[in-house]
């Protein structure tokens, strides 16, 4: 997937005798995708204010007062959520734009939208339904699952590639201690028609003896489960790269870099025979994926991530009831099946909400030290085109698509 797919295909048009390659389905799914992008950066100008609108009280476009890489500053490298008293002069030095008080709830944000610091950096995209109901059901009403005796056949096509890793969610819980299961946000094994559980995947992370190598999960060929994975929700994670050509293209051409690198031998892999063919099937220019079953998460940073590279998250599944919340910028976000969300997630903390049904989320991120390891120029001086500005995706996109921004 190319970004002059993407922005051709939204304005009807092709490059004369250009041929990519793809399916009609892929064609009309990359289309839908396309319409959740524009429509989160494109919003009338009277809107591009911290206001609310309407009585349904949604928030449209977001700008924030203070500066994103100043509240980077003030975290350690590592940091995940700092000590209360640490948090809270962070809330005061850098105030969200609403606060819940009294046992109020954040504002809900249910429309496409952006969050804009007061750099133009954009720290945030918020793309719900983006994904066709092949790719993954709507939201419905989960009440009949309590009566179902067998598990449902799942017609969607990421849902359906997600039961390939069922038995890798249940040995992933074998290694939690019991007690500490449900503190750590699983559901209870057999309460849900999937096994609780996580499973990450990447072709090029350090190992404990901080040499670079190839998960375990993608030992193995071909029989493998997270090689089946990989194979068969190829299309799917091939769209979710190519959002991220578009709503961050440094960070997509950096990932693509790395996966080339290795694929040529150019980038030197301690276990890269180990991974075979599956380099073939690695689709995806971010360096790490996570594939986490039936869990809410408590409040937390990505510390192992880099901070102006968004963390890519799409949540699909058989639920009902799905929230974001975002504290440091002071806003919820619905977060039902088929959402997608661009996120600086090592930098804003989040949590996500327990639901009603079976939720399955797919995480996409880079490893910071990856970065810094194998694109050592990042370590010794960031570019300041690393994040993402309104500017940059204005020229990124037009004249091909009209922007009213």
């Amino acid at each position: 997937m190319v970004l002059s797919l993407f922005y051709r295909l939204n304005s009807g048009s092709r490059p004369t005798g250009v041929d990519y390659g793809l399916s009609y389905d892929i064609m009309k799914e990359s289309e839908m995708v396309i319409a959740q992008v524009l429509r989160a950066f494109n919003n009338p100008s009277e809107l591009k204010f911290r206001t609310l609108r309407g009585k349904s009280d949604i928030l449209f476009a977001v700008f924030l007062p203070w500066a994103i890489e100043d509240y980077e500053r003030r975290l350690t490298p590592c940091q995940n959520m700092g000590t209360p008293s640490n948090e809270s002069r962070l809330r005061q030095d850098f105030p969200p734009l609403f606060t819940a008080k009294n046992g109020q709830l954040l504002p809900l944000q249910e429309e496409p939208c952006i969050v804009v610091d007061s750099c133009g950096i954009i720290i945030l995209w918020y793309m719900p339904s983006s994904l066709s109901t092949k790719r993954n059901v709507s939201s419905v009403n989960v009440s009949y699952i309590s009566i179902l005796t067998e598990r449902p056949i799942f017609q969607d096509i990421m849902n359906e590639n997600i039961q390939i890793l069922n038995g890798l969610f249940r040995q992933s819980l074998e290694a939690t201690k019991v007690p500490c299961r449900r503190e750590r946000g699983y559901k209870v094994p057999g309460t849900t028609l999937t096994s609780p559980g996580n499973m990450s995947f990447s072709p090029c992370w350090f190992n404990r003896a901080y040499r670079l190598s190839v998960s375990t999960s993608l030992r193995g060929w071909p029989r493998k489960p997270g090689i089946r994975y990989l194979r068969e929700d190829r299309d799917s994670l091939c769209i979710l790269g190519a959002v991220l050509s578009l709503i961050h293209p440094i960070a997509a051409k950096r990932g693509l870099a790395i996966m080339d690198g290795i694929a040529k031998g150019t980038i030197k892999n301690e276990a890269t025979n180990s991974l075979d063919e599956a380099r073939s099937v690695w689709s995806s220019p971010f360096t790490a994926i996570s594939i986490i079953s039936n869990r809410d998460t408590e409040l937390h940073r990505d510390g192992k991530g880099f901070a102006p590279f968004y963390d890519l998250i799409t949540t699909v599944g058989y639920y009902t009831g799905g929230r974001f919340e975002v504290p440091g910028i002071g806003l919820r976000f619905k977060y039902d099946p088929g959402t997608i969300m661009g996120l600086c997630g090592k930098v804003l903390g989040h949590s996500v909400a327990e639901v009603d049904g079976d939720r399955f989320c797919v995480v996409q991120y880079f490893h910071r030290k990856v970065l810094e390891g194998i694109h050592s120029d990042l370590s010794r001086h960031r570019d300041i085109r690393d994040w993402m500005r309104v500017q940059d995706f204005i020229d990124l996109v037009t004249p091909e698509v009209k922007l009213d921004y």
